[in-house]
């Protein structure tokens, strides 16, 4: 997870970059991979935390829009890509 998570914010802060996406869900994507970032090196730090499902609540609500929106609205017009 550590390396997902590691993944995930330089691919949401690459969409932001490159605007492929609203910025408003290439934020919130950076802001929620960041708490589940958090919430991956707290237990690791302490296993006896476990999972925080708080921290990890808002990457679910993220991944249920972006997946649907990337398929029926695709990447944008206006994207820096090349």
């Amino acid at each position: 997870m550590l390396f997902f998570s590691l993944g995930g914010i330089l691919w949401y802060y690459l969409f932001y970059k490159s605007k492929a996406i609203p910025r408003v869900l290439s934020i919130w994507g950076v802001a929620a991979i960041c708490l589940l970032t958090i919430n991956v090196l707290w237990s690791l730090y302490d296993p006896a935390v476990g999972v925080v499902v708080l921290l990890g609540a808002p990457y679910m609500v993220f991944e249920f829009l972006i997946g649907p929106w990337l398929m029926i609205r695709g990447i944008g017009e206006g994207a820096d890509l090349g």
